[in-house]
């Protein structure tokens, strides 16, 4: 990928964290780095191909980031720890809502392309959180693992946008500290 490329990503990408997938245009982000929209058009024809790519590249890095916990802890309950760690500084460094709750909160106006992306990431996120809870607990099974999963990764997202909400890291404290204590 080029600069011009990844500058063009990186402005997408925050601009969809803040105002989700309808609220930018290529225009905008043509004016951000100073270049006419045709070259925006250039390295990526449609929003669907600049969107598609902005989350390509977004579940590249969550995957090469699961991929080092997986590398750097040992026990489950570190990973889980690190994968808490993660939410939190999405909270503390970005201060925005994560590119997939924004844009899951689109999913009626996404295309296909971009859904299907979504999904993806979601899936990502629940199969590893489902093998964390198997490692744990080795008699659950399957099912139970995916549930359990699934109600980490949702109390997770929703610390996430209650602390926004709220302007306070303790609500997302205080919803993590509660999730942890449940699955012990």
């Amino acid at each position: 990928m080029t600069n011009t490329a990844d500058k063009i990503l990186d402005i997408a990408e925050a601009l969809i964290r803040n105002r989700g997938y309808q609220g930018f245009a290529f225009r905008e982000i043509a004016a951000e780095i100073g270049i006419k929209s045709a070259s925006v058009h250039y390295h990526f024809p449609t929003k669907v191909d600049l969107v598609t790519a902005v989350m390509c590249r977004y579940f590249q890095r969550f995957k090469a980031a699961l991929d080092a916990i997986d590398g750097q802890c040992n026990t489950s309950d570190a990973r889980l720890k690190s994968y808490i760690d993660m939410y939190r500084r999405e909270m503390t460094q970005h201060k925005t809502i994560p590119l997939c709750m924004m844009l899951g909160s689109d999913l009626q106006v996404l295309p296909e392309a971009v859904i299907n992306s979504l999904r993806a990431f979601y899936e990502l996120n629940i199969s590893w959180l489902s093998k964390i809870a198997l490692s744990s607990s080795p008699n659950l099974s399957q099912e139970d693992a995916k549930r359990r999963a699934s109600l980490q990764f949702s109390a997770l997202n929703g610390a996430l946008m209650g602390a926004r909400a709220l302007d306070t890291s303790v609500y997302f404290e205080d919803v993590v500290s509660t999730m942890l204590q449940t699955i012990k």
